[in-house]
């Protein structure tokens, strides 16, 4: 693994990797000091968001696992992963839609 981690092309995921979990992390700490109405309010942005993170992230582990060659294994552990992060789909429960649905037409009609 060592001469992997000297491959540019590690490198640029690795960094990339970094920079979308740190946005992911920045995301979740803004709806972690709000209220549970306010999540419940913005879920779909949160979803959004999160979603999103998780599809770049995919991404960069698809340029990783190009700078892995001769690591068979590690190599499909992580193209595997990197297919799963860019078809995650994040879904709100139905219970919780309703909630926001229900709130807006309250604060709509306040």
């Amino acid at each position: 693994l060592a001469e992997a981690s000297e491959s540019p092309s590690v490198l640029t995921a690795l960094k990339g990797i970094a920079g979308d979990l740190a946005k992911a992390a920045e995301t979740v700490s803004v709806y972690r000091e709000r209220s549970k109405i306010y999540v419940l309010v913005n879920c779909r942005s949160l979803c959004s968001a999160l979603q999103d993170r998780t599809v770049g992230i995919g991404g960069w582990l698809a340029l990783l696992e190009t700078g892995l060659s001769g690591h068979a294994d590690l190599r499909k552990k992580v193209a595997d992963l990197s297919r799963d992060m860019k078809q995650a789909q994040f879904k709100k429960t139905m219970r919780g839609e309703g909630i926001t649905l229900s709130w807006q037409f309250i604060s709509l009609l306040g």
